[in-house]
């Protein structure tokens, strides 16, 4: 139950499942972050192979890409053998490739696209004369940006690549529930006080039937949807579009209900001028 100034709005339930390897996490009412779930799943580790690189091998303290660790990977692979047998060697696997892209591929120049990447592990597996694994061009001891938003450790990456299954992430998936919470707090307390004694059950009335009618309505009167369920609740003890569709009727046509849309929208904007008085 939500511990700020008031309590009634929010509340968390936390479920634990008896797998050790799973934990799912329910936030329910208010702030449209009911129903949200969390389910973390451990990543199948794969086999190291001991040619890890860190971002201070590449001499970098951000991040290292994903192409730049399958270029700097390829590199270590290919050891003394000259960029020329691999530009033809990937030539033999049709990569029309020459020392200059074998060069751009190894400095993370490249997209490391599936056609890519096979056509570079059968050229080396030619030049080496063993076989090399995919997964080795993606060994790294730090999480690999594979765009601005995402980065993935090496074991998650390969588990994928190998038929793992891809549950959401629980780190990115949490940052996005303390940020609906951060988010709800602030608009608790921005609530004028004459929202104080509005009864929940006609909150929690109003925020299940709010959409997207309440998002633009909400947006064309200038508050928040946190402000619009309360408001709605306050004045009509459910929600915008239920008030809406009570006073149009079952059968009203568009024109109607945008009519009596912007009736209500006029109400509104009378109570939110009147503020706490």
């Amino acid at each position: 139950r939500w511990c700020g100034s008031r309590p009634r709005l929010l509340s968390v339930e936390l479920v634990r499942f008896s797998s050790s390897s799973s934990r799912s996490f329910r936030c329910l009412q208010s702030s449209r972050i009911r129903g949200f779930t969390i389910t973390a799943h451990s990543a199948t580790s794969g086999q190291a192979s001991g040619n890890r690189v860190l971002s201070q091998d590449m001499g970098t303290a951000r991040r290292l890409t994903l192409s730049e660790v399958v270029g700097h990977n390829a590199r270590l692979i290919r050891g003394d053998r000259r960029a020329d047998e691999v530009a033809r060697a990937a030539r033999l696997y049709g990569l029309k490739w020459n020392t200059g892209r074998v060069s751009d591929f190894e400095h993370g120049r490249l997209s490391p696209t599936v056609p890519t990447l096979l056509g570079v592990v059968l050229a080396l597996s030619h030049i080496t004369g063993r076989s090399v694994s995919l997964f080795e061009l993606f060994e790294c001891d730090e999480p690999i940006a594979i765009n601005e938003t995402l980065a993935l450790e090496s074991e998650r990456l390969r588990a994928y690549l190998s038929g793992t299954a891809a549950t959401p992430l629980p780190e990115v998936v949490r940052d996005t529930v303390v940020a609906a919470f951060r988010q709800a707090s602030e608009s608790f307390r921005q609530l004028p006080r004459h929202l104080d004694d509005v009864p929940i059950d006609a909150v929690e009335l109003a925020e299940l039937g709010s959409g997207e009618s309440e998002q633009r309505a909400a947006k064309e009167l200038g508050i928040d949807l946190t402000r619009m369920i309360h408001e709605s609740a306050d004045l009509w003890g459910h929600s915008f579009s239920a008030e809406r569709d009570r006073r149009a009727g079952p059968d009203a046509n568009a024109q109607k209900r945008g009519r009596v849309s912007r009736q209500l929208k006029d109400e509104l904007k009378v109570r939110l001028s009147r503020g706490d008085d």
